[in-house]
């Protein structure tokens, strides 16, 4: 099987979807990297700012703007580690717990309005690719970590 065409449409109705996604958090004064580090906070819990540019792929500087931008919003906390006074933590607010919520909420209701035409058949087709990637993501995921 040719999988550079199955990649292609792939990669094609991904773009489609962050793009429309992206646009609504952004019209909301969320950028795409805010989100993403309130939603790691959400998930991960506390995280000092090197994990969190580890995770995000980014260097500590970048990591560093996107703290203040939060912190500034009072979406983000930054604590003193409970060991290493030297270390700091960063901890999602229940303010920017909300906010990543809201918008976990308006990204599904978007997915939900995207699939409302499709078959059952279609649907069990999707759910079935999304379940299949989704597994093969973590799992590329844990072998990066270790």
């Amino acid at each position: 099987m040719d999988t550079s065409s199955i990649s292609n449409l792939l990669h094609i109705a991904a773009s489609r979807i962050a793009r429309r996604v992206r646009t609504t958090d952004v019209e909301e004064g969320m950028s795409p990297a805010r989100i993403s580090l309130l939603s790691i906070l959400v998930r991960e819990g506390a995280l000092t700012l090197g994990e969190l540019a580890r995770i995000e792929k980014v260097r500590a500087p970048t990591m560093t703007n996107i703290i203040k931008s939060l912190e500034k919003d009072a979406y983000i906390v930054r604590r003193a580690h409970k060991l290493d006074g030297r270390v700091v933590n960063v901890q999602v607010t229940a303010k920017g717990k909300r906010r990543y919520l809201r918008s976990l909420r308006r990204r599904e209701t978007m997915m939900d309005d995207l699939l409302e035409d499709l078959s059952h058949k279609e649907l069990k087709a999707v759910e079935k690719a999304a379940l299949i990637l989704e597994s093969h993501l973590t799992k590329l995921n844990h072998s990066e970590k270790h």
